[in-house]
């Protein structure tokens, strides 16, 4: 498969634009939540520590959750929960996706904490879940239509036998952060794009 060639989301940059708009809201202690088994979740928790370090908190492995398909409607919220109750600082939390950001939300909410006053969530594709929830939850656009149409751009050139060194479409595609109110900092207005 490495040979072939695809159309990626730089998710590295995804996961590091999301850390670092929690940054920017003044959250500090943020738990990682990503999931093992495939290379978006290792992408993401990349960009994470990235921006975490050139803010200058040291990255502690305490504070990532890491969870495999088969244990994914379970374990990021029950891990973080233990978490909480272990009285670890927590203000933020990164999720491997919007259906997780959505569980871990509504189990802060069952633990009486409020989002995002104590601790801001956020998930990543852009999905209805993420965008119909009671509170919007802060994201990464996953433009699917655009990948859509430069994989299209890309069977054309193969059929033409385009060479690879001469391809004009582009193989990464850069993440959009979309913020909505699940990451409202303390004193900042959210600002709300669709």
């Amino acid at each position: 498969m490495a040979d072939k060639p695809c159309i990626l989301m730089d998710d590295c940059k995804g996961g590091y634009l999301l850390t670092r708009h929690l940054l920017e809201t003044g959250r500090r202690n943020i738990i990682g939540i990503f999931k093992a088994d495939d290379s978006q979740g290792a992408q993401r928790h990349k960009g994470y520590v990235q921006a975490l370090q050139e803010s200058g908190i040291p990255y502690d492995p305490e504070n990532v959750i890491w969870f495999h398909t088969e244990d994914r409607k379970t374990k990021p919220s029950l891990m973080l929960s233990m978490l909480l109750d272990s009285k670890k600082s927590v203000d933020a939390a990164v999720c491997y996706n919007d259906q997780i950001a959505l569980a871990v939300i509504s189990m802060l909410e069952e633990k009486g904490i409020s989002v995002p006053e104590d601790i801001a969530v956020t998930g990543y594709d852009n999905s209805l879940i993420g965008q119909s929830s009671p509170i919007g939850i802060t994201t990464i656009a996953h433009p699917q239509e655009k990948l859509g149409e430069m994989a299209a751009e890309l069977i054309l050139e193969k059929i033409r036998k385009v060479p690879e060194e001469e391809s004009s479409v582009k193989r990464l595609i850069s993440p959009e952060l979309i913020v909505r109110e699940s990451t409202a900092g303390k004193n900042l207005s959210t600002e709300t794009k669709k």
